[in-house]
C-alpha cells in the first residue's frame, strides 16, 4: 500500500515531464561543417526522389566524395517539390533520419542547389532525405546508387 501511495505522488511530476515531451521539437540529427569543393574525386552516387508524404518530387540529387574528405550533394535542375515550409536536406544510411546528418535547408522549392561539406573520408551515405523542420515531417526522399550499379 505505501508503494502505491509513493508512486501517486511522484505522478504530477511523471505526467509534467510527459507533456512537456510531447511538446518539444523533435532532435535533429547534427550538422555537417561547410567546406571547399571536393576536388579530386574517388565516389559518386546519385538517385532519383520518390515521394515519402502525398506529393510529386522531381529531379534528382548527386552525392559526391573527394579523396580528402571534400564531399558535394546537388540537386538537379529539373529538381522541385511543392512549396513547404523550411524543408532541409539530410544524409543518411537509412530512408529516414535515425542515422543522417544536415546538410542545410533548401533555398528554394524549385530548381539546382549544391551544399559542399566536410565529411570522414570515405564516408558514403545510401539516402537523401528531404524533411520539414516546421512540419516536423519527411517531404521525398532518394536512394543514391554508386555510379556503375
Amino acid at each position: 500500500m505505501a508503494k502505491s501511495v509513493k508512486a501517486l505522488r511522484n505522478f504530477p511530476a511523471l505526467l509534467a515531464l510527459t507533456l512537456l515531451a510531447c511538446c518539444q521539437d523533435p532532435v535533429l540529427p547534427p550538422q555537417v561543417e561547410e567546406s571547399g569543393e571536393p576536388g579530386v574525386l574517388v565516389y559518386v552516387a546519385t538517385g532519383t526522389f520518390e515521394p515519402i508524404i502525398n506529393i510529386t518530387p522531381n529531379g534528382r540529387a548527386e552525392y559526391v566524395l573527394g579523396i580528402a574528405g571534400m564531399a558535394a550533394l546537388s540537386l538537379s535542375s529539373d529538381f522541385s517539390i511543392p512549396a513547404i515550409p523550411k524543408v532541409s536536406i539530410f544524409l543518411s544510411n537509412t530512408p529516414d533520419l535515425s542515422q543522417a546528418i544536415k546538410v542545410g535547408e533548401l533555398t528554394g522549392a524549385v530548381g539546382p542547389q549544391r551544399w559542399t561539406f566536410r565529411v570522414p573520408p570515405g564516408t558514403v551515405w545510401k539516402w537523401a532525405v528531404l524533411w520539414s523542420e516546421e512540419r516536423s515531417v519527411g517531404v521525398a526522399r532518394v536512394r543514391l546508387w554508386p555510379s556503375g550499379e
